[in-house]
């Protein structure tokens, strides 16, 4: 048997050896492993390993780097030196595969074994990659950032003691991905710069410098450098179609944008996202298209195109599965639970949460867990659920305030502030939004910062303040009005509208914000989810506000006047009438049932004018009320002599 297996091995090493695939390199593998042929199996086996690797094929990766290391330790032992450089490349192989797939404790438990292999690796260049891993580590799993940075810097002292340039650039660029996240961008630019101009002077590396060009554009873009960004943009696309790396245009779209974003272009980003997607569908890159796909979920999302927002996040969250990629999926069960909160779908939202603090924990990533709860309160709040949405807010407070990523630290008093209004207390809602308005400012996120305007003016004019409350109302219905998308951009337009309330514009505004809402809803997928999505309170207050000032005409068939009282109507003796449901008079009666009876004469009297008779079905299904009811309105005016 293990003579048959080595020897298909064989034929297939000569019959593919001029073209050999993934999957050839995968059964060579296999059947030497089958035949015990030790040596053999390790070369082949880390080969598909690495191979799968390239391909994104996370967990095929992952069990072949394993597969590799338990014949080094098990089957085929090499002299220590030899073993450890062995170890050394799998290891490190091995690190950014279990970060993607979430294995923080696993990654944690190798890392430890390449800090053991350090001591007895005498190759700096090696000992500070080990530094490197384990910064990179501290940075994005444990997210202390500090940390992170003092591990690069001892990784920077080791490459250039021993002339160690590459070893230089990436220490470099940890840093400045590092004091990225902690919001010091000129400090970050200036670490990513070094790293830049280390690769371009070596001048052999062309992957590495495209992948620096790549960090320094998205620093310049949160040093809010558009116009240089753009520009290092369309330079990296160049370069890398010089280089034919693929790879590189896609993400360069990506980040480009993300400049459209920030500009509130959002249109010009769906066509970055779709450039991005389209290249990386034809290279095979499975993760990236899944987050291009992502990506193009979120700007439709911006653009409140609903139904096309859920159908891309899903589509991403398929593929993150497929790819066994656990961090990934937790981000988007954040985004889709947020997703379905914005369009009152409360049910599948939950569902999406549930399942997002059961992964948080899983992946010991208590900020994730964090943002959940966040998203909940705040769609708990806006859907008028004020003590549930207090409740977690209180409980995750102690958290929340301290958190090193500004912006869930900007959401939680954005929720705060949004609670604190709805409760009255519209001062401290006001300061409340002037500290998100302040974090999120710091994080570059221009949307949130002109929503966080809006609510602050509205709680200013709660308080009597119009003057300042309309001219911070004026500046985010401006920074709207320049952009086709953003965040809450119905309660800016309802917040306008009711600071204009007294003047002219109100009704003009209460329109775009009205007529938005309008197209927003019929994005979605299902009547049901339309209904859902006008029982939001913001949603709701906006269409009677406008209903108000709106006459609302419907077409219907009723009897001929001449039409006998008993009996069904045939279609002949039925009438076309144009009727007035909804009249802005109507809002001048307070009184719910002043005002159905008053609505009831009106359309008496229409369809008596056009030639028709109405039935009190008829009366009952314009008005949205039982036909006991509707009697009951009839006989009261009858009584009172309004109706003969």
């Amino acid at each position: 048997r293990r003579a048959y297996h080595c020897a298909i091995a064989a034929v297939i090493r000569a019959e593919t050896a001029q073209q050999s695939t993934a999957e050839h390199i995968s059964q060579i593998a296999y059947h030497y492993r089958q035949g015990e042929q030790w040596a053999d199996a390790l070369h082949y086996t880390l080969q598909a390993a690495e191979q799968a690797h390239r391909l994104h094929a996370l967990t095929a990766a992952l069990d072949g780097y394993a597969a590799a290391r338990q014949i080094l330790e098990q089957q085929h032992p090499l002299p220590i030196y030899e073993a450890d450089q062995m170890r050394y490349r799998i290891l490190v192989a091995r690190q950014p595969l279990l970060f993607l797939t979430g294995q923080a404790a696993q990654q944690a438990v190798e890392l430890a074994a390449l800090r053991q292999l350090a001591h007895r690796l005498p190759d700096p260049a090696q000992q500070a990659d080990i530094l490197l891993k384990e910064a990179d580590f501290m940075a994005k799993v444990r997210a202390e950032q500090a940390t992170a940075v003092t591990l690069a810097q001892q990784a920077l002292t080791l490459a250039e003691q021993h002339n160690l340039p590459r070893r230089a650039a990436e220490a470099w660029s940890v840093i400045g991905e590092a004091r990225h996240v902690q919001g010091a961008y000129q400090e970050s630019a200036a670490a990513l710069q070094q790293a830049v101009t280390i690769w371009e002077t070596l001048g052999d590396s062309p992957q590495a410098l495209l992948g620096a060009y790549l960090q320094l554009l998205y620093s310049e873009r949160m040093n809010g450098r558009w116009a240089e960004g753009k520009a290092l943009a369309q330079k990296l696309i160049t370069l890398a179609q010089a280089a034919d790396d693929q790879m590189t245009q896609g993400n360069t779209h990506v980040a480009l944008a993300s400049f459209y974003i920030d500009q509130g272009d959002y249109q010009a980003a769906e066509r970055a996202y779709n450039a991005a997607l389209a290249i990386f569908r034809r290279i095979g890159a499975r993760l990236h298209e899944a987050r291009a796909l992502a990506n193009l979920g979120y700007t439709h999302w911006a653009l409140r195109h609903y139904g096309q927002a859920i159908e891309m996040k899903e589509a991403a969250l398929l593929i993150f599965r497929e790819l066994d990629n656990q961090k990934s999926i937790l981000l988007s069960y954040l985004n889709l639970a947020a997703l379905y909160y914005d369009v009152g779908q409360m049910a599948q939202g939950a569902a999406y949460t549930a399942q997002g603090l059961t992964l948080a924990q899983q992946l010991a990533l208590p900020n994730y867990s964090l943002a959940l709860s966040l998203g909940r309160a705040q769609a708990l709040i806006s859907q008028g659920m004020l003590a549930e949405g207090a409740a977690i807010l209180d409980e995750i407070a102690p958290l929340a305030e301290v958190e090193e990523e500004l912006h869930t630290r900007a959401g939680y008093w954005a929720a705060r502030g949004m609670w604190l209004g709805e409760n009255g207390r519209f001062a401290q809602a006001a300061a409340a939004f002037v500290q998100a308005a302040e974090l999120f400012t710091q994080e570059g996120y221009t949307d949130f910062v002109t929503a966080m305007r809006s609510f602050q003016a509205f709680a200013l004019w709660h308080m009597g303040e119009h003057e300042q409350a309309l001219a911070l109302s004026t500046q985010a219905m401006d920074t709207l009005e320049q952009t086709p998308g953003g965040e809450f951009i119905a309660e800016i337009y309802w917040h306008h509208a009711q600071i204009h309330s007294h003047l002219s514009p109100a009704t003009h505004t209460l329109q775009k914000g009205y007529t938005l809402l309008v197209q927003q809803a019929d994005s979605l997928p299902d009547p049901s989810w339309q209904e859902a999505f006008w029982a939001r309170p913001i949603h709701r207050a906006m269409r009677t506000a406008w209903q108000a000032t709106h006459s609302q005409c419907v077409r219907v068939w009723l009897p001929r006047m001449e039409t006998p009282v008993a009996g069904r109507t045939a279609v002949s003796q039925r009438i076309a009438v144009e009727w007035t449901p909804i009249h802005p008079d109507d809002a001048q009666i307070s009184d719910k049932v002043a005002r159905r009876r008053q609505q009831i004469m009106r359309l008496l009297a229409e369809a008596e004018k056009q030639g028709a008779r109405p039935t009190i079905a008829d009366l009952a299904a314009a008005l949205g009320s039982s036909q006991p009811t509707i009697k009951r309105d009839l006989a009261a005016l009858r009584q009172t002599g309004d109706l003969t």
